[in-house]
């Protein structure tokens, strides 16, 4: 049985792509089945309330209809509510400047700062620094100048525009 967050190859026909892998996640699963289980509780309750109005409506019991109509339609509403606006928190847009947003920027250069590590300068205004520093990271393009002059054009994720900061030039 698979375990949350375990990684399972995908299988691919052409053999010069490398293979790629997908994220199994047990969360997403439990969120929907709760949602389900959440809906059919509420339609059985819904459905003992419409039987009860109807048999309070053949008694002529006219007193007890207004509290079991409006107990239906709290429970529509409840119904209603977690189908269309209840999602699992992967599922729902983050805001903006909260860091999830991926801002891509073109590299349109290179430059050194004050302590002589390489950074990007991005189309937006912003400098992205680019260090080669394994094993944490490892950047081997940025040590030659044929390296650097490659990747001008490529995207590069801009921290400082997903925080609206002002421009750095």
């Amino acid at each position: 049985m698979s375990q949350p967050n375990q990684t399972v190859p995908v299988s691919r026909s052409a053999a010069a792509q490398p293979p790629r892998r997908r994220v199994l996640t047990g969360g997403r699963t439990a969120v929907w089945q709760a949602r389900l289980v959440l809906l059919v509780m509420i339609n059985i309750a819904q459905l003992w309330i419409l039987s009860a109005t109807i048999e309070a409506g053949l008694a002529r019991h006219y007193q007890q209809l207004i509290p079991l109509i409006i107990s239906s339609g709290v429970c529509w509403f409840i119904s209603l509510s977690i189908f269309l606006w209840w999602k699992p928190a992967e599922a729902r847009k983050p805001a903006l400047g909260t860091g999830q947003y991926p801002m891509k920027r073109k590299i349109i250069g290179f430059d050194r700062d004050d302590e002589q590590d390489w950074r990007a300068k991005l189309e937006c205004g912003h400098y992205q620094h680019v260090r080669h520093d394994p094993p944490l990271i490892t950047r081997e393009w940025t040590l030659t100048v044929s390296g650097r002059d490659e990747k001008i054009g490529a995207g590069l994720e801009c921290k400082k525009c997903e925080t609206a900061e002002p421009r750095d030039f």
